[in-house]
């Protein structure tokens, strides 16, 4: 197969609209493999060609839970077989390198290298952690540039300080052993003193957890966390009920007023939420808000066509309730933010209204009463502190790799 037909296979199974077929997957398998052999010699060859040149090189690793699929088989004394297949909880480490240089006339060269996840089976210590990033790519020192290299190593906080330890008595393991026990002199010794190590902790972790600290002493003062949690998941099971009584709700509750809020405060107020600016805007320009006991909207909107129908379009976007979960603390700000605009609109009393049918089960609705009003104030309080580690993480996400941000000065 030619570079183009290759090229061409790589960019049919990476469109995000293609389902891959099961016969499919044995050459989606052979794809990785090759495209992982590629990065390591284009790494080794990069490496090779840069002489005196700098190279900088960016290791990042970190261990997350996955479950995994394992059969177990037994025997009976009558010689039956019996199989049990059941989901298993496994630890993997992920790891990712990115190298860069320049070329001889100057130009950036960047180079990724990828590995398969390691199970960490034998445990996630300190120790386990630096035997795989041993394992996962040599130093750089040792494919033979001769000039200066940064290694940079980025871990999570947790094993932080363990790690950054092992990495450096690494590097100068590998230098005491050049010198034979002796001195380091010479050539080994420039090579040593040009080889520069840095460990920084990994910020997508902090900006993580920065909610989680903004947030502790309402977490603090009680089980709110999951209470909130209660609450997202009965309404997430219990969409369809809010969806098919939510016209009856908005014909009963809706109310024209002439003394609506200022459009321009009520717009700013959706899209601190996070709603969509077009919704927001037209949310804003009918004031719709719920105040005194009714689903409260501007007189001077009330000869539009088909009201109640937008309005229940209006209403269901705001429902986006989503899952969040303790290990990743920034999916609470968003959930928090979706409770927050459905409060607005009368999510509260439409719940009281569907609980109150006789033909309703509350099997999954009735979790909704653990929205007290401790659980309201941390929604509020998550949805406004949510946006600072949100639009830092943005940032990260699209691009938090040393080597592509070394010439960026600041951050915005």
């Amino acid at each position: 197969m030619d570079g183009r037909s290759l090229s061409d296979l790589y960019l049919k199974f990476a469109n995000v609209a293609w389902v891959i077929p099961k016969d499919d997957m044995p050459t989606l398998a052979k794809l990785c493999e090759v495209g992982k052999e590629y990065l390591r010699v284009r790494v080794r060859d990069v490496v090779r060609r840069a002489e005196t040149r700098a190279i900088l090189f960016s290791y990042a690793s970190d261990g997350t839970p996955l479950l995994t699929k394992e059969s177990i088989v037994a025997k009976t004394s009558d010689h039956r077989t019996v199989v049990r297949k059941a989901g298993k909880g496994t630890e993997f480490l992920l790891q990712r390198a990115t190298l860069k240089t320049t070329s001889g006339m100057g130009d950036p060269i960047v180079v990724s290298l990828l590995r398969d996840p390691v199970p960490l089976t034998h445990g996630k210590s300190a120790l386990h952690e630096c035997t795989a990033a041993c394992q996962f790519h040599p130093l750089v020192r040792q494919l033979a540039p001769k000039g200066v290299i940064l290694t940079h190593y980025c871990f999570d906080r947790a094993l932080f300080s363990a790690l950054d330890r092992l990495m450096r008595q690494r590097h100068n393991l590998y230098y005491d052993v050049l010198a034979g026990g002796g001195d380091n002199v010479g050539e080994h010794a420039i090579a040593e003193l040009t080889d520069w190590i840095c460990s920084t902790g990994c910020a997508n972790h902090d900006v993580h957890n920065a909610l989680k600290w903004a947030v502790q002493s309402q977490v603090a003062a009680g089980d709110v966390n999951d209470k909130l949690w209660q609450v997202v998941e009965s309404l997430r099971n219990s969409y369809h009920l809010l969806h098919c009584n939510l016209p009856t709700f908005i014909s009963v509750h809706l109310r024209a007023v002439s003394d609506s809020p200022d459009p321009s405060r009520l717009y700013s107020l959706w899209v601190s939420l996070d709603v969509v600016s077009s919704v927001a805007d037209r949310l804003a320009d009918l004031g719709l808000l719920w105040r005194d006991g009714a689903l409260c909207f501007n007189a001077k909107k009330a000869e539009c066509p088909d009201l109640v129908a937008e309005i229940s379009a209006l209403y269901l976007h705001v429902m986006r309730f989503r899952k969040f979960t303790n290990s990743r603390w920034l999916t609470i700000g968003d959930s928090c933010k979706t409770i927050v605009s459905a409060l607005l609109l009368g999510l509260q009393p439409l719940v009281a209204m569907i609980r109150a049918l006789p033909t309703t089960s509350s099997f999954y609705i009735g979790g909704f009463e653990q929205l007290t009003e401790s659980v309201k104030l941390y929604a509020i309080i998550s949805s406004i502190v949510g946006h600072v580690c949100d639009n830092f993480m943005v940032k990260l996400l699209g691009d938090d790799r040393v080597c592509r941000r070394v010439g960026v000065s600041k951050m915005c």
